[in-house]
């Protein structure tokens, strides 16, 4: 708590006028039960974090931007701070942002808001849990284009600053996250398409650890509250040696029945093939409903459940709130 404390005293002192705080807590509890066995009712923080970000025009249209971002723990299991979304850079209104630091992946992002479960749980509701390519790089380099016609280009290269003979990894875009993006508000139409190559998993210059993922995203949003969503993607190691390939997909579908209630109702499957092993097989399905009490506070339940490779049942029930400012 005092590391937590004097972190955010500090990065106060330190923010200049331009810097906007904001924060997003949320947590919940939840009973877990594998192969039919209940383990503790526990209490889980969902991706809890504080930040700032900051803006200041340095030209006719350009300006310097950053942002700090750490995440807690709400429900006190750990004191320490984590490293979310850390980055300096400039941003053009006519050639688009480049940023150097710490941030998620291009393929993650990708996903927009798909995920119907992102983070809950304490994150075993996430889809990280049945796919790959969930990963925040560090020492990026990105650019990211300016919007034309709602399609946005991205790309970041991630430097494995490793001299040694064994990994060979010290140049320029070691690893490589990249995305297209279309987003039609009027339509209620978001699309993407991304990919990461030689990109780090675990450890930055291990080389069994370097992964190459594509993901296809789309969700459609009809104009009865309905939302429709879907993923496709495929990971294998960038290792050509290794004969694994994993192939997933994701169906989901919500239903906004009043301005307060939303429905949801998700599906994932990921399978995994590997020369002299037995297939393997991961399913999720997740339902919730959600409560909005303001357009900053939410109140959720959640039922999922997932039997992965190794053929155990792993399910969850569970309230949280979430609130942001």
């Amino acid at each position: 708590m005092k590391k937590l404390l004097l972190a955010t005293l500090v990065t106060s002192a330190i923010a200049p006028a331009v810097a906007k705080p904001y924060a997003q807590v949320d947590a919940g509890i939840y009973q877990f039960n594998t192969d039919g066995k209940d383990e503790a009712m526990q209490v889980e923080s969902n991706a809890s974090r504080f930040g700032y970000k900051a803006e200041v025009e340095v030209g006719p249209t350009t300006s310097a931007i950053g942002q700090a971002e750490f995440g807690l723990e709400l429900d006190g299991d750990t004191t320490q701070l984590k490293h979310r979304n850390v980055f300096v850079g400039l941003k053009d209104s006519t050639y688009g942002t480049v940023k150097v630091g710490h941030q998620d992946s291009y393929v993650k992002l990708a996903q927009g808001k798909v995920d119907f479960f992102n983070d809950q749980a304490g994150e075993e509701a996430d889809i990280k849990r049945v796919f790959d390519g969930e990963s925040r790089l560090l020492n990026a380099f990105m650019y990211e284009s300016p919007g034309y016609k709602g399609v946005n280009v991205n790309v970041m290269l991630q430097q494995g600053e490793d001299t040694s003979t064994t990994t060979d990894r010290e140049e320029l875009g070691d690893g490589i996250s990249a995305s297209v993006t279309y987003n039609n508000e009027d339509m209620g139409l978001y699309v993407a398409l991304a990919m990461d190559k030689d990109v780090s998993k675990d450890s930055l210059n291990t080389p069994a650890s370097l992964e190459d993922t594509t993901r296809l995203v789309a969700s459609y949003t009809l104009p009865v509250g309905v939302v429709l969503n879907g993923m496709y993607q495929m990971t294998e190691p960038s290792q050509t040696t290794t004969n694994k390939e994993s192939k997933g997909y994701l169906v989901g579908v919500g239903y906004k029945a009043t301005d307060e209630v939303f429905i949801k109702a998700q599906y994932q499957n990921n399978d995994i093939t590997e020369t002299s092993q037995a297939d393997k097989s991961t399913n999720q399905f997740g339902f919730g409903v959600d409560y909005a009490w303001t357009d900053k506070v939410k109140s959720g339940l959640i039922y999922t459940t997932r039997e992965d490779t190794s053929n155990k049942k792993h399910d969850i029930i569970g309230v949280s709130t979430q609130m942001k400012f």
